[in-house]
């Protein structure tokens, strides 16, 4: 990793975890203050693939976050600047491309924040939590897991395991693949052959996964089917078969705009009156991750240009009228927000059930 992407300082962020950065040119020496009187936040999201959509919203919304600031913070004329993070040839979520991104960022001096790749700032162990949570209500006593090589995939496929006993559950299989290739019959018998009761699949979207989940009903059409919030996309939920879908739930960190508090069924209502549609479901996190960083330059006063200042003033922000509800930023950079929302998909289409707390 080279010296600008080192000294990323992950402070958590909603949907996207946030990062200020304290940086020069990479590998040489640190620039905690940015002279002038413009700071510039980057963000970083799928601009290109089955997720642009989702991306551009999210866009959208840290720029209507900006904008209702009147892109300033005190002094400070503020600019945007939005990257993609899928890679142009697949268009799925580029590890290269993100690194590229974060080092983009870290080498402009008139950097003060990076708002990086989607996640709500919730840890493996809470979402292992609450997806244990729901398929013991479901009946599962033993789990068959499905894995991508990504860390993503990797850490909640390992927070599960870690945390499945002490739910009652027994993991009978934790299996690492792409998903692309991964031959769906072979799958289907894998996961009979275990006797499972159950199958999670951890992991990035990726094309061949409602084929795969289509293969594990046709061998075992009683097992209830899990995934996380990465499938919890509209284009999952269109091209999943009716069959699998009748047996298939999403755990995600964000709700839809109906089980959103006041203010961000509010936020909502502006975004459409702006762009003329509405914002897709993961977008609020965006308006709230540009509103911390807001907050961040603000509450660092004098020193909203020095990056640590604004990194310490970040940790210290607490909202109680968000628009994702009240929430803090606690030491590891994590938010206080902990509700996952609950998936069915019928007719094609996401259906929310309820929110879960782990």
């Amino acid at each position: 990793m080279t010296g600008a992407l080192r000294r990323l300082v992950p402070v958590g962020a909603l949907l996207a975890a946030l990062a200020l950065t304290g940086c020069g040119s990479s590998g040489g020496p640190s620039r905690r203050e940015v002279s002038g009187s413009v700071l510039r936040i980057y963000s970083s999201e799928p601009l290109v693939g089955p997720l642009a959509d989702q991306g551009r919203d999210m866009v959208r919304a840290e720029q209507l976050a900006l904008t209702e600031a009147g892109d300033r913070v005190g002094r400070w004329r503020i600019a945007y600047s939005a990257l993609n993070n899928a890679s142009p040839q697949t268009g799925v979520w580029d590890p290269g491309v993100v690194s590229a991104n974060a080092r983009r960022a870290g080498q402009d001096r008139t950097t003060i924040a990076y708002v990086g790749e989607m996640d709500t700032g919730a840890s493996a162990v809470s979402k292992a939590q609450a997806l244990l949570a729901l398929m013991r209500r479901a009946g599962v006593r033993r789990l068959y897991v499905l894995h991508d090589p990504a860390l993503y995939g990797e850490r909640l496929a390992l927070a599960v395991a870690r945390a499945a006993a002490a739910a009652g559950i027994a993991v009978v299989k934790s299996r690492e693949a792409d998903p692309a290739r991964v031959n769906p019959a072979d799958l289907g018998a894998d996961v009979v052959a275990t006797a499972a009761d159950g199958f999670l699949y951890t992991g990035a979207l990726a094309d061949s996964l409602p084929g795969l989940f289509a293969a594990v009903h046709a061998a075992a059409p009683r097992l209830p089917l899990f995934g996380p919030g990465a499938l919890a996309q509209p284009v999952f939920a269109a091209e999943l078969g009716p069959a699998a879908a009748a047996r298939t739930r999403l755990l995600a960190p964000w709700p839809p705009v109906s089980a959103l508090p006041a203010a961000g069924r509010a936020f909502a209502r502006r975004f459409r009156a702006r762009y003329g549609a509405d914002p897709a479901t993961p977008a609020v996190y965006g308006y709230e991750a540009m509103r911390l960083v807001l907050a961040a330059i603000r509450g660092a006063g004098e020193h909203g240009n020095d990056r640590a200042a604004v990194t310490r003033a970040a940790f210290a922000v607490a909202d109680g009228s968000s628009a994702i509800g009240p929430y803090a930023i606690d030491g590891q950079g994590d938010t206080s927000a902990r509700g996952f929302a609950d998936y069915a998909v019928r007719d094609g289409r996401l259906a929310y059930l309820r929110t879960i707390a782990p």
